[in-house]
């Protein structure tokens, strides 16, 4: 996946990545990005869904992959792993306290989705 930073005119920020464009190394395809917070250190948390699965990657304000944030710069919550089954994020935010909450709906064959709250310490 590719994401790209702009500056408060609109125009995009040439520090980040090659020409403000990062690119995030999963070893899965990320299928769609659900949300983007920006942290206060200038730090981007992604949350995505990567083959059904709910999944969290952090940029360094420069857009490299963050190796601080779960040793590889993203993680993949497994915890959901039911087949058939998806995982499909709806929202993400940053607690006070820099902990991330991801709100994502986790569904198994046809049953209806179930709501899920996971929470993430960066």
């Amino acid at each position: 996946g590719r994401v790209a930073r702009f500056d408060a005119s609109e125009v995009v920020d040439a520090s980040v990545g090659t020409a403000g464009i990062a690119s995030v190394s999963f070893p899965s395809t990320p299928r769609e990005i659900h949300g983007i917070v920006l942290q206060s250190d200038g730090k981007s948390v992604l949350h995505m869904s990567a083959d059904n699965l709910a999944a969290v990657a952090r940029l360094t304000s420069d857009g490299r992959m963050d190796t601080n944030f779960a040793s590889s710069g993203y993680v993949v919550n497994s915890a959901f792993e039911v087949a058939p089954f998806y995982t499909m994020g709806n929202a993400i935010v940053l607690q006070a306290d820099t902990k991330i909450v991801v709100a994502a709906q986790f569904r198994t064959g046809s049953a209806n989705g179930e709501f899920v709250a996971i929470r993430y310490w960066p």
